[in-house]
């Protein structure tokens, strides 16, 4: 695959994100939200890839609106790793996507990745305001 790919799919999550996919009232935009991100990586960069991801987790964590920031790696197919990001609401999330650690992993993720990443954003219902 190319290596583009993976930023154009960030890309378009980025921008389906802050555009309200979905018809989502304002209610729906705001307050806490997840994120998952499935990455596959090739084989022989998962070190690479390990090391990249703590200086990513470590600048993300100290972000004023991130609550949690944690990578997972899949304990039987050693090249698929897992994110999964809580933040305080859709205003830290369109910060951190302009920060410049996010954008410098993104170019990092270009030789690393396999493919595509999977890019699955929650909103928290039980704490969006009526």
């Amino acid at each position: 695959m190319k290596t583009g790919i993976l930023a154009g799919m960030l890309a378009l999550a980025l921008a389906t994100v802050g555009c309200g996919v979905g018809k989502e009232t304002p209610a729906a935009v705001t307050g806490k939200k997840i994120i998952g991100a499935k990455l596959t990586i090739k084989a022989e960069k998962v070190d690479e890839f390990a090391l990249a991801a703590k200086a990513i987790i470590a600048a993300s964590r100290a972000e004023p609106g991130c609550i949690s920031y944690t990578l997972y790696q899949d304990p039987y197919e050693r090249t698929v790793f897992f994110f999964f990001e809580e933040w305080k609401d859709q205003a830290a999330i369109d910060a951190h996507f302009v920060m410049p650690h996010f954008k410098s992993f993104g170019e990092k993720m270009k030789d690393l990745a396999a493919g595509p990443a999977g890019i699955t954003i929650y909103s928290c219902p039980s704490e969006k305001k009526p």
